[in-house]
């Protein structure tokens, strides 16, 4: 089951969090603050962010974030799945198919493109994805940050 985040989530969602940005699914450091930061928002759903809790058996299994904008690229809205983490004792339950499907049903009439990242060291991540359907994309990714 997959429901919105709720303000009595929020110290939970921040535990596995701290655990996603420790692990194969990120590249680089990100600070926790910045997530608790972007909470009260993606509870809210008024603007581009979203959040969902994995259930399991009545138990937070594990949380997915999502972030909205349109692209001309695609003719339309693109869902980008910002985080996707499920707690090591869960994984290899479909959590993380499940998840992919709501996405694929919850916005099957607004969106043109779902898309995410993969660190190349998440190989259990990677492979599911391609399971499901995703396909590289053939881009070098460039930011700049702290630019003042």
């Amino acid at each position: 089951m997959i429901n919105k985040f709720t303000i009595a989530d929020k110290e939970n969602i921040l535990e596995m969090v701290k655990d996603f940005y420790q692990g194969p699914g990120v590249t680089h450091a990100i600070p926790v603050e910045h997530f608790a930061q972007a909470y009260d928002l993606m509870v809210d759903g008024t603007g581009p962010l979203r959040g969902f809790k994995i259930m399991h058996d009545g138990e937070t299994a594990g949380y997915m974030q999502l972030a909205f904008k349109y692209t001309c690229e695609a003719g339309g809205m693109s869902v980008w799945i910002e985080e996707l983490y499920i707690r090591s004792k869960y994984r290899g339950l479909g959590l993380g198919k499940m998840a992919i499907d709501f996405v694929k049903a919850e916005y099957k009439d607004t969106a043109k493109r779902i898309r995410l990242e993969v660190s190349p060291e998440n190989h259990g991540a990677k492979k599911l994805y391609e399971r499901l359907g995703f396909g590289n994309v053939e881009y070098l990714q460039m930011s700049i940050e702290n630019w003042q």
